[in-house]
């Protein structure tokens, strides 16, 4: 296990908004990611630099290609903490606040327009942001040298989610960020043969 990562002092905006991250990612651990400043601060405290002008929102990225109802559950999961949206004058709801803390809610790009119409729990669409469909696929990548180690026979996957397992690998195959993940091809061939069996 790795050792914790230690933040350095915040403002209180922008502990407001790790603290929600973190209530996130206890209701909702999954199909979702932090992206943005955060993640860059996140990054440098790892390493032991601090950024010189921190931002203070979260912003996350919802895997709705994974999961087409994630906007919705992650907008609920939002709700239930006590965020409310702002609507923005085109009518989407992307930025969620409750008191100091924002958390910035993001669709990746290039998913069509099916998918970029969905709503979240507001009744609303939020916005779509470059190069989050990227994340995904590196997560995936990751997930995929796990995932392919499990024996599917003694606990068998339904149809629709073999299915949708077999589209990750082709999205992540055509990512070029994901396949620089260390043995992408191997974690993924692995993977789709375990889902042949």
């Amino acid at each position: 296990m790795n050792d914790p990562i230690v933040l350095p002092a915040m403002d209180k905006a922008q502990a407001a908004s790790w603290h929600a991250i973190m209530a996130l990612y206890a209701k909702l651990p999954e199909n979702w990611a932090l992206v943005g400043g955060q993640l860059v601060h996140l990054h440098c405290a790892e390493r032991g630099a601090y950024p010189t002008r921190p931002t203070t929102d979260a912003d996350a990225v919802v895997n709705i290609r994974a999961d087409p109802l994630m906007l919705t559950r992650f907008t609920a999961a939002l709700v239930d903490l006590g965020f409310t949206a702002d609507t923005s004058g085109e009518g989407h709801q992307h930025r969620w606040r409750r008191g100091l803390a924002q958390v910035d809610v993001l669709i990746p790009e290039g998913i069509g327009e099916r998918a970029a119409s969905r709503h979240g729990i507001g009744g609303a669409p939020t916005v779509s942001s470059p190069g989050t469909a990227s994340r995904h696929c590196v997560d995936f990548v990751v997930l995929a040298s796990l995932v392919a180690a499990r024996d599917f026979r003694t606990s068998p996957l339904s149809l629709k989610d073999k299915l949708r397992l077999k589209r990750m690998i082709g999205h992540c195959q055509a990512d070029s960020a994901a396949m620089g993940v260390d043995e992408a091809d191997a974690h993924l061939d692995r993977l789709s043969l375990a889902l042949d069996r």
